[in-house]
């Protein structure tokens, strides 16, 4: 369970789906020209269904991209 490989995988995943939020609240923040809110509460479940689909079930719901989830 904790193989250097996995935790690898496991970083990885997480990177890859904490840069692809990023890049959808710098996406969001344009078009609003700076006035832009987070519900910090909804955007963390949406990475952790993501990570954990991924990593748990390599599913990827897609819940970071897709606003609509």
């Amino acid at each position: 369970a904790f193989h250097i490989e996995n935790l690898k995988y496991t970083a990885n995943v997480t990177k890859n789906k904490l840069n692809a939020l990023i890049k959808r609240w710098e996406t969001s923040n344009k078009n609003l020209q700076g006035n832009f809110e987070v519900e910090i509460r909804k955007e963390m479940q949406r990475l952790t269904l993501d990570v954990v689909g991924l990593i748990g079930f390599g599913f990827d719901f897609n819940a970071v991209e897709e606003d609509d989830n």
